[in-house]
Order: structure tokens, then C-alpha cells, then sequence
């Protein structure tokens, strides 16, 4: 399906805040990561961005974290195969982006040297944003 593509993207984002009085648990270490999406469309361009904040709503965190990309989308109605716009933007685009966050947060964490390596897990993100209403478009 090449209705979509994508421009470009850049990274928004990248925080890593590494907790000095962290005190290891004995059961390993907790991860919360909260991921978001915000996209905005006019006409046949879009722009769809990413954010995932870890570990905000833990008591005692390993480290905070927090990534933002932001990808540019074009649209061409004729190559779309009869899938919309907000459809490819709300599914396919935020695949598209996923690998890349994923990608950051693992070099961020692996060049602590200090706190333990994360990698976001391979997940069906779409279908998790949509079960938890974390797919929003904007004006």
C-alpha cells in the first residue's frame, strides 16, 4: 500500500535521567512505559508524533525516560487502494515510526553504562494506542 509516505522525521525529544538513589528490587527492575499519539493532517500532508514517557508513575524508578519523534506524511489518494487517509495515518504511520522509538530508547538506556539496558517491546502498538484511546487527532 503506497498511499502513505513517508518525508521525513525527526527526533522531537530524547531525555534520559538516571536515578542516583535508585535501590534495586529483588524481583528486577519495573518499566512503565506510557506511549501517545498526536496527529495533524491538511490536506494530503500530515504530521504525526510519537511520545513515550517511562517510568513517570513509579515510586522508586530506575531511570526516566522520555522520547518524541515526529514524522512528516504525504498522501496520494490514487495509490491509497481505498484506504483513507486517517486510516493510514492511524495505523500504518504509527508502525512506520514505533521501530525508530524503539530504536532511541534502546541506545539511550545502553549508554548509561551505569543503569540497565530497556528495549521497548515488539508489540501491535496500534492496537494497544486504540484500546487505550492514546491515538489523537488535532487541529
Amino acid at each position: 500500500m503506497a498511499g502513505l509516505k513517508l518525508k521525513n522525521f525527526i527526533v522531537d525529544k530524547m531525555l534520559f535521567k538516571g536515578n542516583p538513589n535508585y535501590i534495586p528490587e529483588e524481583d528486577g527492575i519495573e518499566m512503565d512505559p506510557h506511549i501517545s499519539v498526536e496527529i495533524s493532517k491538511k490536506d494530503q500532508s500530515a504530521v504525526v508524533k510519537i511520545d513515550v514517557e517511562m517510568n513517570y508513575d513509579l515510586e522508586n524508578p530506575v531511570y526516566l525516560v522520555e522520547v518524541a519523534i515526529v514524522g512528516v506524511f504525504e498522501y496520494n489518494p490514487e495509490e491509497g487502494e481505498g484506504v483513507t487517509f486517517d486510516e493510514l495515518l492511524s495505523s500504518n504511520a504509527i508502525a512506520i515510526l514505533y521501530p525508530y522509538v524503539r530504536t532511541i530508547i534502546s541506545d539511550l538506556t545502553a549508554r548509561s553504562h551505569t543503569y540497565p539496558h530497556f528495549t521497548l517491546p515488539i508489540i501491535n502498538v496500534v492496537k494497544m494506542l486504540r484500546e487505550e484511546d492514546g491515538i489523537r487527532f488535532v487541529d
